[in-house]
């Protein structure tokens, strides 16, 4: 049995669906085997922590006391993952050019910057809906899936939801 202890480090990505973690500094992924260690892991990616690792499996996480500099770096981070994603799928799909009369749109018709559209969910997915009719729905969802697979959640859709809900779910719940 192989024990390894990594002190005075960051969780980097979390992957709920397949219990895998990424630490800063490491390039390889460690799985958990509980998932009542995902709080722990979620506040690892704020705070230092040393974690013992068996087999491969982070068996213990013990946090640091505060939080580190670069918490705020973080938190930027986190804001900024919607507008990133937005316009990664609408990159995707529309290609640069596509994207970019996408996003001007958006900024110019409906008066949305950027870095507004985590506040304003439901003017972006309108301005999105007004523009690509009901197209836009796939847009939302494709958007809605990869930010909860960045965030290491698994998107579930719910009868009743709009856009803006699961986001207004996701900022209350992890802040981004």
């Amino acid at each position: 049995m192989k024990i390894e202890k990594v002190s005075n480090t960051y969780v980097r990505r979390i992957d709920t669906d397949k219990r895998e973690v990424w630490l800063k500094g490491s390039a390889r992924a460690y799985s958990y085997a509980d998932d009542s260690i995902v709080l722990l892991l979620q506040k690892a990616m704020t705070r230092k922590a040393v974690f013992i690792i068996k087999n491969q499996t982070i068996s213990w996480i013990e946090l640091g006391k505060e939080a580190h500099e670069g918490a705020s770096e973080w938190g930027k981070k986190r804001r900024d993952l919607l507008p990133n994603m937005v316009e990664e799928m609408l990159e995707q799909v529309f290609e640069e050019d596509g994207a970019k009369i996408i996003c001007d749109y958006v900024k110019n018709k409906c008066h949305l910057k950027r870095e507004e559209i985590a506040e304003k969910p439901e003017v972006f997915s309108s301005g999105l809906r007004r523009l690509l009719g009901s197209g836009a729905s796939v847009i939302e969802i494709l958007i809605l899936k990869n930010l909860y697979c960045m965030i290491g959640l698994t998107f579930v859709e719910k009868k009743g939801y709009e856009f803006s809900d699961y986001i207004k779910e996701l900022r209350k719940r992890c802040g981004c």
